[in-house]
């Protein structure tokens, strides 16, 4: 009996440190300076949070996140790298974005542009510097990134200083040789159940051009000739089971032969997956942190 009362007493603890835990991380952390804000009204989706660095003195370079999640799925709360970013002296806004089971391509794009521009027009109310905004995005995220930036360029709106995307989805119809070839595994992005298909609305491998018409290489090659691109830090694992690296390289290729191109660098992780290995060591935010001090001038 005195055994199972300890025991008993025991898993209490646990469990009370652990919601105390909890409650620590939401009462710090995860709680922005401004929530929920409204950025456009085409959706409830259309929200942001800013999170200000409290060793940073205002205004703040920022960095815009923008969440993965296949298109269908993802959210604001509990940025990615937040406390990083943090303290490095960098605010950071999380945007949510219309969902492909709420809307097709390109409410996706035209949110993320939207928001962009709030935060540049707004970035008083915030604390941010409108003069120093970049973005960053994983996966689908990284997708709505590098099209995000290309749209805003063609539009002559540079806003963008500096762009981070990792291991995103560049050219659907590409998609599935560049993962066979990879020896990582295989995907069926053409067929009628996949993310990139539930996004355009239709079976990819069956809409070709529609497909092409979400890819950030067509905005690229729509470009105006005297379009500027800000810098862009592209990283992907070579061990992705989702999407292959070669995706990385096409749009690093393509960037890098634009005459927009601002500068392009590729890093492919050896040990990194998709959004794990490599991606979960320090070494590797942090090189993001050091491209976004470079392109920015972060002053703690």
């Amino acid at each position: 009996m005195k055994i199972i009362r300890i025991a008993t007493a025991f898993a209490i603890a646990v469990a009370v440190a652990a919601i105390s835990s909890l409650a620590i991380y939401w009462l710090t952390a995860s709680q922005p300076h401004f929530q929920d804000v409204a950025y456009a009204k085409e959706s409830s989706r259309n929200t942001l949070d800013v999170h200000l660095s409290e060793t940073a003195a205002e205004p703040q370079p920022v960095v815009i996140l923008v969440h993965g999640g296949g298109f269908r799925s993802g959210d604001k709360a509990r940025p990615s790298h937040l406390d990083d970013f943090l303290a490095a002296g960098i605010a950071v806004a999380a945007i949510n974005y219309r969902l492909s089971g709420e809307a097709t391509w390109p409410a996706q794009l035209t949110d993320v542009t939207h928001a962009v521009r709030f935060l540049h027009d707004n970035a008083t109310d915030f604390g941010i510097d409108p003069d120093r905004i970049a973005i960053f995005g994983q996966s689908a995220g990284g997708h709505l990134t590098a099209t995000s930036t290309f749209d805003l360029a063609a539009q002559g709106a540079n806003i963008i200083r500096a762009v981070v995307v990792w291991f995103g989805p560049v050219d659907f119809n590409t998609m599935d040789d560049d993962m066979a070839a990879s020896g990582q595994g295989s995907s069926d992005t053409d067929g009628p159940g996949s993310p990139e298909s539930g996004l355009i609305g239709a079976p990819v491998g069956e809409n070709p051009e529609l497909a092409r018409s979400a890819s950030p290489l067509t905005f690229l090659e729509a470009l105006p000739e005297d379009a500027r691109l800000p810098p862009i830090l592209i990283m992907h694992g070579a061990k992705d089971p989702l999407i292959a690296a070669r995706q990385s390289e096409r749009l690093h290729d393509a960037t890098a032969a634009s005459p927009s191109n601002g500068g392009v660098r590729l890093e492919i992780l050896a040990e990194g997956t998709h959004g794990g290995g490599e991606f979960n060591e320090p070494a590797t935010i942090q090189a993001v942190i050091a491209f976004l001090d470079d392109k920015l001038g972060l002053e703690l």
